[in-house]
C-alpha cells in the first residue's frame, strides 16, 4: 500500500459526510435504476478495477502522442478481454444499448482520454445490430463481439459533416463482378474524424452514395475491410492514416480514409433497409428514409447519458475540493471558511449536480420511450420515429452544451488547481467539448428539431392531434400563461415560452414569404430564432421529464431522500427560470416582484442543499479510479496528491534540465544570427475562390483599418519589418511539430526557441528603447505568439519579474537588478500563489523573518500548503524569483512584502541549499511555461533583497488578460484597455506623489473588467468571487450616492433618480443608459437583500454572502455599461481622421456589440423599459 493510500480522510470532508441526513445508497439506487443495477455495476467495476490493470506506471500526460496511443492500445486489449470474458454475459446483447453505459463507465478507469477501440463498441457493433439482415448479423456480430475484427464507423468527410446528403464518397455497383466500387473523387470526399481509423481498425462501416444502373439512390452503409487481417497493412486502393493532434481524444486514433476504385463484395452492403440484387436492381424497404435515423437516435441517447456521467464526475471533484479548500476571512477573528460556504460557489456547483440528475433521468426516460419505438419499428411502424429523432437531436445538442459550460464552471470553482491535468477536469471538458460537435453540431441539430416543431405547430393550428412531447403547443394560441413559481407552474411556463417562441418564428417566416422571399430563404432568415425556439422546447422537455421522473422514482423513497431529490429538481427549475426571465416576461405574466421573490427562493434553495452537498455527489458512487483526480479523491487529501503527482513528472527526475546547458547559458552571448530564405514557407496553391470573392466584396480600405488598430501607418510598417526580420531567423521553425513531442521534449524545444527568439529580438530592437520598453516590446509583440504555440518558458521574466522590479524596487535596487534582468544575465519569475492560497493574499503562509544579528531574512515554508505553486519559469528555467512573503520583525507581522530570492547557482544552475523546487506537472495549456513549486527550509537572504520602494503601500492591480470572442468584442476590449492604460498611468503618476485618491476606482474597474472580459472570451459569464472588488466598490458607491456625496465618473449614474419605468432610447447611448439603469436596479436589489438578511439576524458578512449572486450580476451589468460606453467614446475620439467607409464599419461594430448585449440581457431591460425595440441582426 502506497503512502497516499494510507492517508487519513481530510477532517473537513469527514465532517461533511457526518452532516449528511439522508441514505446515500438509496439515491445511488435511484440513479442506477434500481438496487439490482447497482449491484451489477459494482460487480463489473470490481472485476475491472481490482486487478490494477487500469493503472499506468508512467503518467500519460508526460508521454508523446505516439507513446500515448501505444499505451492506450495496450490497455484497450486488456479491457477488451474483460468485456469479452466477463462483461458480455453480465449485460447481454439484448440490453446492450442501455448497459453500454455501465461498460463505458468502467472504461474511464482505464483511459483518461478514450480507447482507440471506442467506436468498435460505440458505433461499429450497434450499426451491425441495427442495419444488417439477420443473415449478415449472424456472420459479422460474433466476429465483432469476439474482437476477431476491430471496426469503426466513417460517415463524416473532410468537406462534409452533418449534411449527409452532401457526402461525396461513391459506391458504384458493377453487376459483372457483383461488387461495389468505392471511390473518393476529391480531397474533400476523404473520410475524416472516425475514431480508431488511423492505425487501429481493420474494418470500417462506410457511408457512401450508392449508384446502380446509372442512378444515385442516396447514402447507404457498407462494411469495408481496410487492412489485412494478418499483417494489418492497408489494402491496395486504400489510403488511411491519422489526422493529427486535437484538443482532446488524442488516444482515439482519429483517422482519414480515401478510396481509389476499391472493390468490395455485394454482400458487404448492409441490407436490412435496402438491397441491391445481383443484376443491379435496387430494392428499397418501405419507409427506408426514416429507418436510417435509428442508429443516430441510439447514439444520441447514449451521448446524453455520457454528458450526465461526465457532469457527475466534474461536480464530485469540485464539491469535494470546495469542502476542503479554505480561503478568505470575512471575519478576522474566525478561521478561513470552506469555499463551499460561499453562495457564488454554490451557484456554480449545485446547478451542475442538478443538471447531472436531470440529464441522467431524462436520458433514461428517453431510452425507455425509444425502446418502445424500436419494438414498433420491428413491425414496420415508424410513425413515432420523427418525434424521437427531433427529441434526441435537441437533447444531444442541449445536454452536451450545458455539460461543456458547467464542467468549465467546475474548473473555475477549483481555481488554478482546476487547470492542472491531474485535477481530472480538463479531460472531462475536452471530452464533452468534442461531443458538442460530433454526431451532430449544436446548431444543426436544433434546426432539425425546429423543422419537426414547425410541422407540429401547423398541426396544432389545424387542430390535429399532437404527439406527447409537443402537446403543449396549443398554448401558442391562448393568452399569456399565468406565472406560478411552483415546480409544475415553472414547467408550464417553460412550455408557454417554447410555444410563444415557435409561434413568433412561424409568423416571421410567413411575413418574410409575403414580402417576396422563398420558403427556403425565409427559413434561413429565421434560423437564429428557430434555434432559440428549439432550445426552449428542449428545456421544457427536460424540465418536465426531470420533475416527472423524480415524482415516479421517489414514490417509495424515505422522506429525507425525497426532500433532497425534490430540492435539486426545484433548484434546476429556479435556475433556468432566472436565466430566462426576459423570455418569461414576454410569454407569461411574470412581474418584477416575481423575479425578486424567485431570486430569494433560489438563494434559499442553495442554502438548503449545502449541508448535504458532499453526500449528494457521493451518491454518484464514483471510485477514485474513475475520477483520475488529485482534487476529488475520496480521502480529500488534495494538496498531498497534487505534490505527489508533480513529483512523478520526469522533469523532476533531474535538478537541472539539459536545456540549460544546451541553450540557456548561451543567451548572454549574442553571436550574429544567421538567416535562411527557406524558413518562411509559402504554399504554391492558389487562394480559395470563395475567399477571393469575399475579399473583393469588402467596401472599405483594409490597410486603413490595420493602421488604425496598430496605432498608425508607421507603427504598421515597423511591425511588419520586425516580423520579417525575426521570423526569417534560422531555428524558429520546429523540425518536428511540437504536438508530437513528449512533455519534456516540448519544454526543451521551447527553451531552445526562446534563446533564438530573444537574440533575434535583441538584434532587431530600437537602440533608443528604455529597459522597460524593451521588455514590453519583446513580450507583448505578436511575434511572441507566432513563435510559441504554448508560450515561452521566459514569459514571466518579462511579464512579471521585470515589472515587479520596476514597480517595487527603490532606485538603487532598480539600477542594479534591471541591468542584470534586461540583459538576461539572470532569469527571473514571480511567486505569490501558494498550494493552499490563491487570490486571498493576506492568507499567504510563506514567512520572511528578519534576523537583526546577521541582517538577513529567513524564508520558510511552514506547511505543505505554504509551498509556492504555479509560477511560470520556476521549475527549471529561472535562477531568481520575486517572492511574496509575510514579513516578521521582532515577532510582529508587517504584512506581505516582496523579496528577490536567488534560487539556483548562477554557474551550475543547481538549486541552492534550503530551496526545494520542481515542476508541478501537465496542465490544460501553457505546458512549455515551466510552471513550478517552491519551498523554503530556513533559507537566508541579505536584507537588501527586500524590495523597498513601497514598504507601506502595496499595489495589487490585477493584470488584464484579454481573449476575444469576435471582432466587435475585440475592438471594444482593445479600446477600453487603452482607456484603462491611460487611467493606470495617471494613477501610477499620482502614487509617485503619494496621492491614492483614484486607486480604489481603478482597482474596482480592473477587477470587473478582468472578470467580464476573460469570461466573454470563453462565451461564459463567470459569476465568481473574482469580481468582488468591483461589486464591493459598487455597494460603497451606492451608499455614498444615497447620502448625496459625489461619485467617481464611472459610477456617477448611481446618483441619478430613476423612475420605475423609463422610456427606451433606440441607440447606442440608450443601450448604455439601459445597462447603467440595470446596474442601478441590481445594486439596489442587492443592498436591500443584504439589509433584509441583517434584519433577520445574520452577521453582515453572512448577509453579504447570501446576496453575492446578485452582487456579481450588478458588477457584470456595471462593467458591461462601462465597456460599451468606453468603446463608443474611443471610436469617436480616434476615428476623426479616418475615411467615411471605415468610420461606417467601426460604427457598425459598436452598434453590433451594443445590440448583441441588449438582446442577451433583454430580461433585465424589460424590468426597466415597458417597450424595447432593438433591431434584430
Amino acid at each position: 500500500m502506497s503512502q497516499l493510500e494510507k492517508m487519513k480522510v481530510n477532517p473537513d470532508l469527514a465532517m461533511e459526510r457526518a452532516k449528511c441526513n439522508f441514505n446515500i445508497m438509496e439515491v445511488t439506487h435511484i440513479l442506477d435504476g434500481g438496487e439490482d443495477n447497482t449491484l451489477r455495476r459494482k460487480k463489473i467495476e470490481d472485476i475491472a478495477l481490482n486487478s490494477g490493470a487500469s493503472k499506468d506506471s508512467f503518467p500519460e500526460e508526460h508521454m508523446s502522442p505516439k507513446e500515448k496511443y501505444e499505451n492506450a492500445v495496450r490497455k484497450s486489449c486488456l479491457y477488451a478481454d474483460l468485456v469479452k470474458n466477463h462483461f458480455a454475459h453480465l449485460t447481454g446483447l439484448e440490453t446492450f444499448g442501455i448497459n453500454s453505459g455501465v461498460i463505458r463507465r468502467t472504461a474511464d478507469a482505464f483511459f483518461k482520454e478514450v480507447s482507440p477501440f471506442l467506436l468498435h463498441m460505440g458505433m461499429f457493433v450497434p450499426t451491425i445490430m441495427g442495419q444488417c439482415t439477420s443473415e449478415q448479423m449472424s456472420y459479422w456480430l460474433p466476429r465483432a463481439m469476439d474482437m476477431q475484427i476491430i471496426g469503426t464507423y466513417a460517415q463524416t468527410e473532410l468537406g462534409h459533416g452533418t449534411f449527409i446528403r452532401g457526402l461525396e464518397t461513391t459506391a458504384t455497383y458493377d453487376p459483372e463482378t457483383e461488387e461495389f466500387v468505392l471511390h473518393s473523387p476529391t480531397l474533400s470526399s476523404y473520410k475524416w474524424w472516425a475514431g480508431g481509423l488511423g492505425n487501429t481498425a481493420n474494418y470500417c462501416i462506410v457511408v457512401a452514395q450508392l449508384y446502380t444502373k446509372g442512378e444515385c439512390h442516396g447514402t447507404h452503409p457498407f462494411i469495408v475491410q481496410i487492412r489485412d487481417e494478418d499483417t494489418h497493412m492497408p489494402l491496395p486502393g486504400i489510403t488511411v492514416g491519422e489526422i493529427g493532434p486535437k484538443m482532446g481524444f488524442n488516444t482515439a486514433d482519429n483517422g482519414f480514409l480515401g478510396f481509389d476504385h476499391y472493390r468490395i463484395p455485394r454482400e458487404h452492403m448492409m441490407m436490412k433497409n435496402a438491397q441491391v440484387l445481383k443484376d443491379g436492381t435496387y430494392v428499397k424497404v418501405a419507409r427506408h428514409g426514416k429507418l436510417t435515423y435509428g442508429t443516430m437516435v441510439f447514439v444520441r441517447v447514449i451521448l446524453v447519458n455520457e454528458a450526465a456521467f461526465n457532469l457527475a464526475k466534474a461536480c464530485t471533484i469540485a464539491v469535494r475540493y470546495s469542502a476542503i479548500r479554505r480561503q478568505s476571512r470575512p471575519n478576522p477573528d474566525a478561521p478561513e471558511p470552506q469555499i463551499l460556504d460561499y453562495a457564488t460557489q454554490q451557484h456554480k456547483l449545485f446547478i451542475t449536480i442538478a443538471t447531472a440528475h436531470a440529464l441522467q433521468l431524462s436520458s433514461t426516460w428517453l431510452w425507455q420511450s425509444f425502446s418502445a419505438v424500436l419494438r414498433e419499428m420491428k413491425d414496420g411502424n415508424t410513425d413515432k420515429l420523427p418525434e424521437f429523432h427531433a427529441l434526441s437531436s435537441c437533447l444531444k445538442a442541449v445536454s452536451t452544451s450545458d455539460a461543456a459550460y458547467l464542467i468549465e464552471q467546475c474548473r473555475h470553482a477549483c481555481g488554478g488547481h482546476g487547470y492542472m491535468i491531474s485535477s481530472g477536469i480538463p479531460h472531462l471538458y475536452n471530452f464533452v467539448s468534442a461531443t458538442r460537435t460530433y454526431e451532430g453540431d449544436y446548431t444543426v441539430l436544433l434546426l432539425q428539431t425546429a423543422r419537426f416543431l414547425v410541422k407540429a405547430y401547423e398541426q396544432a393550428e389545424a387542430n390535429q392531434p399532437l404527439t406527447p412531447t409537443v402537446s403543449y403547443l396549443k398554448l401558442a394560441f391562448s393568452r399569456k400563461e399565468p406565472w406560478d413559481s411552483s415546480p409544475a407552474g415553472i414547467v408550464r411556463s417553460f412550455q408557454a415560452l417554447a410555444a410563444g417562441k415557435l409561434s413568433s418564428c412561424v409568423k416571421n417566416m410567413r411575413k418574410r414569404m409575403r414580402s417576396g422571399l422563398s420558403e427556403v430563404d425565409a427559413w434561413e432568415s429565421s434560423t437564429i430564432q428557430l434555434v432559440s425556439a428549439a432550445e426552449a422546447h428542449c428545456r421544457a422537455v427536460i424540465s418536465d421529464a426531470y420533475r416527472s421522473e423524480i415524482v415516479r422514482l421517489t414514490a417509495n423513497s424515505s422522506p429525507n431522500v425525497k426532500i433532497v431529490m425534490e430540492q435539486l429538481s426545484t433548484l434546476y427549475l429556479y435556475y433556468w427560470a432566472l436565466e430566462r426571465t426576459g423570455d418569461l416576461l414576454l410569454y407569461t405574466s411574470m412581474s418584477e416582484k416575481d423575479i425578486v421573490e424567485l431570486q430569494l427562493a433560489y438563494e434559499e434553495q442553495l442554502q438548503k442543499i449545502r449541508p448535504n452537498a458532499v453526500g449528494i455527489v457521493e451518491a454518484f458512487d464514483l471510485r477514485d479510479e474513475l475520477l483520475h483526480s488529485t482534487l476529488g479523491s475520496y480521502d480529500g487529501q488534495a494538496y498531498e496528491r497534487l505534490m505527489d503527482e508533480a513529483l512523478r513528472s520526469p522533469m523532476n527526475k533531474e535538478p537541472v534540465n539539459q536545456a540549460y546547458y544546451n541553450s540557456v547559458n548561451s543567451i548572454v552571448a549574442s553571436p550574429q544570427t544567421t538567416h535562411s530564405i527557406f524558413v518562411i514557407v509559402k504554399m504554391s496553391a492558389k487562394v480559395n475562390e470563395d475567399l477571393l470573392t469575399e475579399r473583393k466584396k469588402c467596401d472599405f480600405n483594409v490597410e486603413e483599418l490595420t493602421n488604425y488598430l496598430d496605432g498608425g501607418a508607421q507603427a504598421t510598417e515597423n511591425r511588419r519589418k520586425l516580423e520579417d526580420k525575426v521570423l526569417s531567423t534560422k531555428g524558429l521553425l520546429d523540425e518536428v511539430p511540437e504536438e508530437y513531442l513528449s512533455h519534456k521534449e516540448k519544454y526543451e524545444n521551447a527553451v531552445r526557441k526562446a534563446v533564438v527568439y530573444y537574440k533575434a529580438m535583441k538584434e532587431a530592437e530600437n537602440p533608443n528603447m528604455t529597459e522597460e520598453e524593451r521588455a514590453n516590446a519583446t513580450y507583448r509583440s505578436l511575434l511572441h505568439a507566432a513563435v510559441f504555440k504554448d508560450n515561452s518558458p521566459f514569459s514571466l521574466h518579462l511579464a512579471m519579474f521585470i515589472p515587479a522590479i520596476l514597480g517595487q524596487a527603490d532606485e538603487e535596487q532598480k539600477k542594479y537588478w534591471m541591468k542584470r534582468a534586461s540583459k538576461m544575465e539572470i532569469i527571473g519569475t514571480y511567486a505569490q500563489t501558494e498550494l493552499g492560497h490563491g487570490t486571498f493574499i493576506r492568507g499567504l503562509e510563506t514567512t520572511a523573518t528578519y534576523d537583526p544579528h546577521t541582517e538577513e531574512f529567513v524564508l520558510h515554508s511552514p506547511t505543505l500548503t505554504a509551498y509556492k505553486w504555479w509560477p511560470g519559469s520556476l521549475a527549471h528555467t529561472a535562477n531568481y524569483c520575486v517572492v511574496m512573503a509575510h514579513l516578521y520583525i521582532n515577532g510582529k507581522s508587517c504584512g506581505i512584502q516582496p523579496f528577490i530570492v536567488q534560487l539556483r547557482d548562477e554557474e551550475t544552475h543547481q538549486p541552492l541549499p534550503g530551496i526545494k523546487l520542481g515542476e508541478i506537472g501537465a496542465k490544460l495549456g501553457f505546458n512549455t511555461v515551466n510552471n513550478g513549486f517552491l519551498g523554503f527550509d530556513q533559507h537566508r537572504i541579505p536584507r537588501n533583497r527586500m524590495l523597498m520602494k513601497n514598504a507601506q503601500i502595496l499595489d495589487y492591480v490585477t493584470q488584464q488578460h484579454k481573449l476575444f470572442i469576435g471582432i466587435a468584442s475585440s475592438h471594444a476590449f482593445s479600446l477600453t484597455a487603452k482607456w484603462l492604460t491611460r487611467m493606470y498611468q495617471k494613477v501610477t503618476a499620482d502614487l509617485e506623489k503619494g496621492n491614492l485618491d483614484e486607486l480604489p476606482e481603478l482597482h474596482a474597474i480592473a477587477c470587473c473588467l478582468k472578470a467580464v472580459t476573460t469570461s466573454d472570451t470563453s462565451v461564459l459569464v463567470e459569476r465568481s468571487r473574482t469580481s468582488c472588488g468591483g461589486h464591493g466598490s459598487l455597494v460603497k458607491a451606492w451608499e455614498l450616492a444615497q447620502s448625496g456625496k459625489p461619485l467617481s465618473p464611472t459610477m456617477s449614474y448611481l446618483s441619478e433618480k430613476i423612475s420605475h419605468k423609463q422610456k427606451w432610447e433606440n441607440s447606442v447611448d440608450g443601450i448604455v443608459k439601459g445597462f447603467q439603469r440595470v446596474a442601478y436596479g441590481k445594486v439596489q436589489s442587492a443592498v436591500n437583500s443584504i439589509r433584509k438578511y441583517v434584519r433577520r439576524g445574520l452577521a453582515p458578512e453572512d448577509a453579504w454572502n447570501m446576496s453575492s449572486v446578485q452582487l456579481v450580476a450588478a458588477s457584470e451589468a456595471h462593467c458591461r455599461a462601462f465597456i460599451l460606453s468606453t468603446y463608443k467614446s474611443e471610436v469617436e475620439r480616434t476615428a476623426s481622421t479616418l475615411s467615411a467607409p471605415l468610420k461606417k464599419v467601426l460604427n457598425h461594430l459598436v452598434e453590433l456589440y451594443a445590440i448583441y448585449w441588449a438582446l442577451e440581457r433583454v430580461g433585465d431591460l424589460l424590468l426597466i423599459y415597458p417597450v424595447i425595440t432593438v433591431p434584430f441582426i
